[in-house]
């Protein structure tokens, strides 16, 4: 049961890939609204590679992988020796080469694990970025809205179609919208310090103003749940751990065995620790079987969630447009349309957020699974 290290870096660079969230029609109450404006960085780009390259963390990671390389050398050239030797047993032999394998394994899986870290952290980044553009776009377009909508109720206020109160409500209701839209300007220049923070530069050159952001590509039908859980396995350092210490305890109890002809108490010991590494291990990898099915089942229905809440939203647009109309023609009170405006920035929000989530769900995904 040699668990064979491999290579993470598609994985991560994959994951950058889709941190990089491209833009998609913002759905606009008024009218269907071309978002113009992208995130312009992308996975290759300058300034990812040298924030990542200049991170402390990774640094330190790379300084400790190092480390781990020449104590490493020192007990090569001890298993040398072993073999040099003329009455060397070959079950120390084995024992020396199972650690050396180990321990240079579970090295490489601890830099990989720093490496992958500050990536999600970079990708979180700019996610939040993007989502929180999207959130400013809606609630200016909701404040653009409501200062043409308090136009049009003062108009019809002079006319006496409305009534002072309404008009009132009408105003109040443009106010919290202003005062909506200044929060998430506060929440999206956060969210740009925080990345500007990270990339370590002036984000100003690196990334545009966002006006909407879509939902990740990453093909969710292609995805292989046994690939995937094997993969996920070789990269898992509490697998490698677990592995390590069977195999550890294998060979020690048959070093025990030849030694003796009779089984001891001690010999009877290393196998039951054998016996208990050997199950943690196999209830381990039982455990990311688990969690890759569910994991991918709760993607697809997300995706099937974002699709139905896309079609509520459509259908909510025409009520409103119909009920917009019916303003104009003085058949449809101003709280009537409120209630229908209301309800379709309610479900955009919700679309929005769910999306985001969807999104940062495909990344640790990605990031935990290598898929």
């Amino acid at each position: 049961m040699i668990l064979r290290r491999i290579d993470i870096k598609k994985a991560i660079v994959g994951l950058l890939a889709l941190t990089i969230v491209s833009l998609i029609t913002a759905i606009s109450p008024a009218h269907a609204q071309e978002a113009v404006q992208s995130v312009t960085v992308s996975s290759d780009d300058a300034a990812l590679d040298k924030s990542l390259s200049d991170n402390p963390s990774i640094i330190l990671a790379h300084l400790e992988l190092e480390k781990s390389k020449l104590e490493l050398e020192k007990k090569k050239r001890e298993l040398k020796k072993l073999k040099d030797a003329d009455e060397s047993d070959e079950r120390d032999i084995e024992i020396l080469e199972k650690q050396i394998y180990y321990s240079e394994l579970l090295a490489g899986l601890a830099y990989e694990d720093s490496v992958k870290s500050e990536k999600i952290k970079l990708s979180k980044a700019i996610y939040d970025y993007a989502y929180s553009g999207q959130m400013l776009a809606l609630k200016r377009e909701a404040s653009e809205y409501y200062s043409r909508l308090s136009e049009e109720a003062r108009k019809k206020l002079e006319l006496g179609y409305v009534s002072r109160l309404d008009y009132s409500d009408v105003l109040l209701s443009h106010s919290q919208k202003v005062s909506e839209l200044a929060d998430a300007q506060i929440s999206f220049d956060s969210a740009m310090h925080e990345l500007n923070i990270i990339l370590g530069n002036s984000l100003d050159t690196q990334i545009s103003a966002v006006e909407g952001f879509a939902i990740s590509n990453y093909d969710i039908d292609a995805i292989d749940a046994a690939a995937v859980t094997a993969r996920a396995q070789r990269a898992d350092s509490s697998i490698a751990n677990l592995e390590s210490s069977a195999e550890t305890s294998r060979l020690e109890y048959e070093k025990q065995v030849a030694y003796y002809t009779e089984i001891n108490l001690n010999a009877k010991i290393l196998k039951a620790t054998y016996d208990k590494n050997l199950e943690s291990l196999e209830q381990a990898k039982k455990e990311i079987e688990k969690d890759v099915v569910e994991s991918v089942a709760s993607l697809k229905n997300s995706r099937q969630q974002l699709a139905l809440q896309k079609e509520s939203i459509d259908n909510q647009k025409k009520r409103f447009e119909a009920k917009s109309k019916e303003f104009e023609l003085g058949h449809a009170s101003l709280n009537e349309l409120q209630e229908q405006y209301l309800s379709l920035q309610e479900k955009m929000l919700s679309y929005y957020q769910s999306i985001y989530q969807y999104n940062i769900d495909i990344m640790n995904f990605v990031s935990t699974y290598g898929g």
